[in-house]
C-alpha cells in the first residue's frame, strides 16, 4: 500500500484525508462509489477487526507524533489557545481536539441548564408572556440543595462528571473477613463530593447568568438570617457565591410582597381558613451616649402570626349562625347537670386509671417491663380527638407599633392585622376569624368587643373576631388556680394541702400563687401526686394483706 501511494505521489496524510472527507473544497457533498462507501461505513461503525479508537490509541502511543522539546508545539498538549487544525504533530493535535470537543459540549450543557424552564430561576410563573421565572418561598427549603443537584446532574452531566472525579479522593479499602470478596470500600461521610460539585456548578451557572440564582439566593438568605457582615456579602458577591447585600434585601422584599398577596387571597378564600395568634413585643433601647434629647426607651408593639387551619368545618365559621345562636340565648338555660352531661365521665375514669398505672409502672422497678404496654394503652384507650401528624403552615404578619393596653391602639392594630389577611371594612368575609393569645391579650380582646358593641356594622363591632385563650395559657391558669386554692400554709398540719407537702421536701412557697412558675409548679404538683398515689397504694396493699 505504501509503495502504491509512493507511485501515485500521495502522502499517507493525503490518502487518509481524501479517504474520509465527505465534502469537497467548495463545501459540496462528495459522491462515494459503492466499495468506498461500504468500506468507510464498516470501519467507522466498528465492524472491523480493529476499531477507530484502537487506531487513535496507536497514533497516541507512537513517539513520532510527539514533538521534540525544542519544538514550539511541545507545549501544545491539551492546549486551550491554539486550534487543533493548526497543530501539525498528532499527539498535541488530538489532545487539543479533545479539549475543544469537551469544552463545546460543556458550554452547550450549561446553556441548557441555565434556561428558565429547568428550575434554577425559580418556580414562580412569570407575570407576562416571555418573562423569566422568579423564586418563591417554596423554593427556599431544606430540599433546595438536593433540587439544585438534580437539575445540574440532569442538564450538565459531563461537567458534573468531571468535577465529581476531581473532587472524589481515591477510595480507601478495608479487609472484611465476613465479606465474600474480602474487601470493603470505605464510604465518604464528611465533605460529600456530590455536595461540593453542586456548590461549584451552581456558582458557575450563577456567574453565567444572574437569573440562575436558586442556590446562591438561598445562601444569601442564610447569611442574612445569621447576621453576616457586609464584607462577607461583598466578597461572596464578587466571587459569584451569593448575591450582593442589596440584591438579597430586594429579593426578600419581593418574596414578602408575594407572600403578603398569597396570604390575602388565602384570607378571602371560601375553602381555606386562618387562625391568628398575637402578643405584645418589647425592645429596650438603651442610649450609649447621653446627650440632650436622648433617653432610654422601651419600644412596645404587637406581633401576630396566622396558621392555616386543616380539616375544619366551614359551618363552624359562619358568622350569621353564631349571631343567630346568640340571639336565641340558649345559654340562659344552662344548668350544672347539663354541664356535667357534656363531660365524658367514662373517658375521665379511663385517664384516671392510666394515671395510677403510670405512677406505679415508672416508680416501681419490678414493673418497668410494662412500660410498652402502658404506652400502647395511652395511645389507644386514653386517646381522644387525636391531632393528626401534619406540619402546620405558619405565616408571620407585619408587626405594628401599638400598645394592647390602650384600647384605641389595640383597635388600630386589629384593623391592621385583619387587612393583612384580606379582611377590610369595604370587603370582608362573613365568617369568624379566630384570634388567640395569652391571658392579657384574651382579656383585652373581650373588652374591646364590649366597648365597640354599639357600632353600626359587624366589621366595626369586631363581630368576625372570635377570641380564644391559648391551650398552654389555659393549662397555666388552671395550674395557678390549683396552687392558689390548695396551697394553704406551709406550716399547716393538714396533709391535703400542697404547702404541707412542699415544706416536707424543702420547697419554698411560690412568690405569687396567682401566677406560679409553670414548670417548677407542675413538677411539684406531679411529684406530690405520685407520692400520694404510692402511699395510697401501699396502704391498700397493707390492708388487703
Amino acid at each position: 500500500m505504501l509503495r502504491v501511494l509512493s507511485q501515485l505521489s500521495w502522502t499517507l496524510g493525503e490518502f487518509l484525508y481524501n479517504l474520509f472527507r465527505s465534502k469537497d473544497d467548495n463545501g459540496e457533498k462528495i459522491q462515494r462509489d459503492e466499495p468506498h462507501r461500504t468500506m468507510i461505513a464498516r470501519f467507522l461503525s466498528g465492524n472491523t477487526k480493529h476499531t477507530f479508537v484502537e487506531m487513535v490509541q496507536a497514533i497516541m502511543e507512537d513517539t513520532a507524533g510527539l514533538p521534540k522539546q525544542s519544538d514550539d508545539e511541545s507545549t501544545y498538549m491539551y492546549s486551550q489557545n491554539h486550534p487543533s487544525l493548526e497543530i501539525k504533530h498528532a499527539r498535541p493535535a488530538l489532545t487539543t481536539m479533545a479539549v475543544e470537543l469537551v469544552t463545546k459540549e460543556m458550554v452547550r450543557e450549561m446553556n441548557t441548564t441555565v434556561k428558565s424552564v429547568n428550575g434554577l430561576h425559580g418556580s414562580a410563573v412569570p407575570l407576562r408572556r416571555g418573562g423569566r421565572m422568579h423564586l418563591r418561598w417554596q423554593d427556599i427549603s431544606t430540599s433546595t440543595v438536593e433540587t439544585t443537584k438534580t437539575i445540574l446532574s440532569t442538564h450538565s452531566p459531563l461537567a458534573f462528571h468531571f468535577l465529581l472525579r476531581l473532587a472524589t479522593p481515591p477510595a480507601r479499602t478495608a479487609t472484611d473477613t465476613q465479606s465474600p470478596e474480602g474487601v470493603v470500600i470505605a464510604t465518604r461521610r464528611i465533605r460529600p463530593p456530590k455536595l461540593t460539585v453542586t456548590e461549584v456548578l451552581s456558582d458557575v451557572a450563577y456567574c453565567r447568568t444572574y437569573s440562575a440564582r436558586l442556590l446562591p439566593v438561598a445562601r444569601g438568605i442564610l447569611y442574612f438570617a445569621c447576621g453576616a457582615q457586609l464584607s462577607l456579602f461583598n466578597y461572596n458577591s464578587r466571587t459569584g457565591h451569593t448575591p450582593s447585600w442589596s440584591t438579597v434585601i430586594a429579593t426578600l422584599k419581593r418574596l414578602a410582597d408575594s407572600a403578603r398577596e398569597e396570604l390575602r387571597e388565602m384570607g378571602k378564600s371560601e375553602t381555606q381558613a386562618l387562625v391568628m395568634r398575637m402578643d405584645n413585643v418589647q425592645k429596650y433601647r438603651k442610649q450609649r451616649e447621653q446627650r440632650i434629647g436622648r433617653r432610654n426607651e422601651m419600644d412596645v408593639g404587637l406581633a401576630a402570626t396566622v396558621a392555616e387551619a386543616k380539616d375544619f368545618t366551614a359551618d363552624a365559621l359562619d358568622l350569621g349562625d353564631k349571631l343567630r345562636r346568640i340571639a336565641e340565648n340558649e345559654r340562659s338555660t344552662l344548668t350544672v347537670p347539663k354541664l356535667l352531661n357534656m363531660i365524658d365521665l367514662d373517658h375521665y375514669e379511663t385517664v384516671s386509671a392510666l394515671q395510677w398505672l403510670q405512677t406505679l409502672v415508672y416508680s416501681i422497678p419490678q414493673l418497668n417491663c410494662h412500660k410498652s404496654a402502658l404506652e400502647k394503652l395511652n395511645k389507644t384507650e386514653g386517646a381522644k380527638l387525636r391531632v393528626p401528624k401534619q406540619k402546620t403552615a405558619l405565616h408571620p404578619l407585619a408587626t405594628t407599633r401599638k400598645n394592647e393596653n390602650v384600647m384605641t391602639e389595640l383597635r388600630d392594630a386589629l384593623v391592621d392585622f385583619m387587612e393583612q389577611v384580606g379582611q377590610e371594612e369595604e370587603d370582608y368575609q362573613q365568617r369568624l376569624l379566630f384570634i388567640g393569645g395569652d391571658g392579657l391579650t384574651f382579656e383585652r380582646l373581650q373588652q374591646i368587643k364590649q366597648y365597640l358593641d354599639d357600632q353600626t356594622t359587624a366589621y366595626r363591632r369586631f363581630d368576625i373576631i372570635m377570641p380564644f385563650l391559648e391551650i398552654w395559657h389555659t393549662i397555666w391558669t388552671h395550674l395557678s388556680s390549683v396552687f392558689e386554692t390548695h396551697w394553704g400554709n406551709e406550716l399547716t398540719k393538714d396533709p391535703s394541702k400542697l404547702g404541707h407537702s412542699a415544706h416536707k421536701i424543702g420547697q419554698k412557697t411560690p412568690s405569687n400563687l396567682k401566677k406560679v412558675d409553670y414548670y417548677a409548679a407542675s413538677h411539684l404538683l406531679y411529684l406530690v401526686l405520685d407520692t400520694r398515689i404510692l402511699i395510697a397504694g401501699g396502704e391498700h396493699v397493707r390492708l388487703f394483706s
